[in-house]
């Protein structure tokens, strides 16, 4: 009702609005997220928890403040590595409330570790975790013949790495079978590819050893090869392996696993890990000793394919020869 005062004027009392709890959340729930629905934030990690539905929750921090934050399992699979309390990160995601607890909360939609890089955050969980288990036991190293008779190789038949092994094998090996089982070497098909060439071999028990290889590269480009999921395929094969991937400078965790480390050198004449000679890295000795065998490149020999022994034959249906390769 208006009143008046001595002068005449006369007031009317301001509306109310009365909000429900639910409604005023919601309401500043959409102002937040639109004023900050792209927000970079650096903070530590802290009551880090990973749920069995996959999503992740923890708390970010800094020396005056705190928020929740959650990152949902459709962005926590592609994460390189594990995130853990005290980690200092740098997180992109959504400012939001959560409206059930009115509590306000980051949805993470990336997360990457401040300084050292994911990828090595990764390799180095993976490498602790698998050597607490004891996968690089020098004791379950299994002994590789000099000379055997078969050797089955997973690797791209169109990369450098199989040229450089059979003009190896050429010069060196020339009477043994080679079975091949194609494999992309780089990707996110990569590690299952190779899983599958190795799994292959031990079910066909057609070779005295494989050999894993690829050629060097920058740390994604050898991701494939610190899949936890292949270190395990390596590790519980029957069949002795050689992981030929890389460089000298070049570790993955199969290196690790693997009964003996090898490297390839472009252009290089150390020798091979299939014979005799001093270097190389079976029974279990540590690829950080650096003391891998190094595995010499092609020097001009395009011409392997079509010179090698008919014996070499495609281990799966969906090798493809180089053409080069039909002419032998």
């Amino acid at each position: 009702m208006a009143s008046a005062d001595q002068l005449g004027f006369s007031f009317k009392p301001p509306d109310r609005r009365i909000w429900s709890v639910r409604d005023l959340v919601a309401a500043v729930r959409t102002h937040i997220e639109r004023e900050y629905g792209d927000t970079w934030v650096e903070g530590e990690i802290s009551n880090f928890r990973a749920h069995d539905s996959g999503h992740l929750y923890f708390t970010l921090k800094d020396q005056n403040s705190q928020i929740r934050a959650v990152m949902f399992r459709s962005q926590a699979r592609l994460l390189r590595f594990r995130p853990e309390n005290g980690m200092q990160v740098v997180l992109r995601g959504r400012v939001t409330i959560y409206e059930d607890r009115g509590e306000l909360q980051i949805s993470a939609e990336y997360l990457e570790p401040k300084g050292a890089g994911a990828l090595l955050i990764a390799f180095e969980q993976l490498k602790a975790k698998l050597e607490a288990e004891g996968l690089f036991d020098p004791a379950r190293k299994k002994a590789i013949a000099t000379l055997p008779r078969r050797i089955g190789i997973v690797t791209s038949t169109q990369g450098a790495a199989l040229r450089d092994i059979l003009n190896v094998l050429l010069r060196r090996h020339h009477t043994a079978g080679i079975l091949i089982f194609p494999a992309q070497v780089q990707g996110e098909a990569a590690s299952a590819e190779v899983s599958a060439g190795v799994r292959y071999f031990n079910k066909a028990r057609n070779v005295d050893v494989i050999i894993v290889a690829r050629g060097g590269g920058s740390a994604e480009d050898l991701a494939a090869f610190n899949n936890e999921a292949l270190a395990r395929v390596v590790a519980a094969s029957l069949i002795p392996v050689i992981s030929a991937v890389g460089h000298e400078t070049d570790f993955t965790i199969i290196d690790f696993v693997a009964d003996l480390r090898a490297y390839s050198v472009r252009g290089g004449r150390a020798g091979d890990p299939l014979a005799s000679g001093s270097g190389r890295t079976n029974r279990g000795t540590s690829p950080a000793a650096g003391t891998g065998h190094a595995l010499p490149a092609a020097d001009g020999a395009a011409g392997a394919y079509g010179t090698w022994p008919a014996r070499r034959v495609c281990a799966h249906e969906r090798c493809h020869q180089p053409a080069a390769a039909k002419a032998g």
